[in-house]
């Protein structure tokens, strides 16, 4: 792909985790609040961040880590908030698929 596609798929992840972020803080201070709920909005977050951090980087797996972990938080614990991590997820997935080159060869893969 180009650079050009590779930057606003960049971009776009960014947005769409720094978005997911705000909701999740936004949750957070709602009635409820408790330890469980700040435990899950973190791992939640961190996840996000790993995948979008993955995409910004070039890095298929961390990206692919991230995506799998929100998928598996939000299908095992956080049930209600599938429609705020489901966007995040296509996302992530679209911008992984773009910003994945196979084609390097001169970058050093790690493991």
């Amino acid at each position: 792909m180009s650079e050009a596609s590779n930057s606003i798929a960049r971009g776009v992840s960014v947005v769409a985790v720094a978005a997911f972020l705000g909701v999740l803080g936004w949750y957070l201070f709602q009635p409820g609040y408790g330890w469980t709920r700040l435990a899950l909005f973190a791992a939640l977050g961190a996840f996000a961040v790993a995948g979008s951090a993955g995409v910004w980087y070039g890095r298929a797996r961390v990206a692919a880590a991230g995506i799998a972990g929100l998928v598996l938080l939000t299908v095992t614990l956080a049930g209600t908030l599938w429609m705020f991590v489901l966007p995040v997820v296509i996302v992530l997935v679209a911008a992984t698929a773009v910003t994945s080159n196979h084609e390097r060869t001169n970058t050093p893969s790690v493991g």
